[in-house]
C-alpha cells in the first residue's frame, strides 16, 4: 500500500493547520490532478493557499518588526553614549 492512499484532503488540511504548507500543497496538487472536476476540493486548495500566504506575510511582518525594534534599541544606545 502506497503512502498516497493515506494522503487525503483531510490530511492536507491538518498539515496546513499545523503550518506544514509544503506538505499540504503537495497533497492538494496530487488530488486536484486526479480529480479536476472536484470543485469543492479545488476550493479547499485555494483556501489553504490563502492561509499559507497570510502566514508568510505575518511572519515577514513579525521579522520586520523585530529587526526594527533591534535597530531602535541600538540607535538609543548610540545616542546615550554620545551624550555621555
Amino acid at each position: 500500500m502506497s503512502n498516497e492512499s493515506f494522503e487525503t484532503a483531510t490530511l492536507a488540511d491538518l498539515y496546513a493547520r499545523q503550518g506544514h504548507y509544503d506538505r499540504a500543497r503537495a497533497i492538494y496538487e496530487r488530488l486536484t490532478r486526479e480529480c479536476p472536476e472536484d470543485h469543492a476540493l479545488a476550493a479547499r486548495f485555494q483556501a489553504m493557499l490563502a492561509l499559507a500566504l497570510g502566514s508568510e506575510r505575518d511572519s515577514a511582518g513579525a521579522t520586520r518588526d523585530r529587526r526594527l525594534a533591534t535597530l531602535q534599541r541600538l540607535l538609543t544606545r548610540v545616542r546615550n553614549r554620545r551624550r555621555s
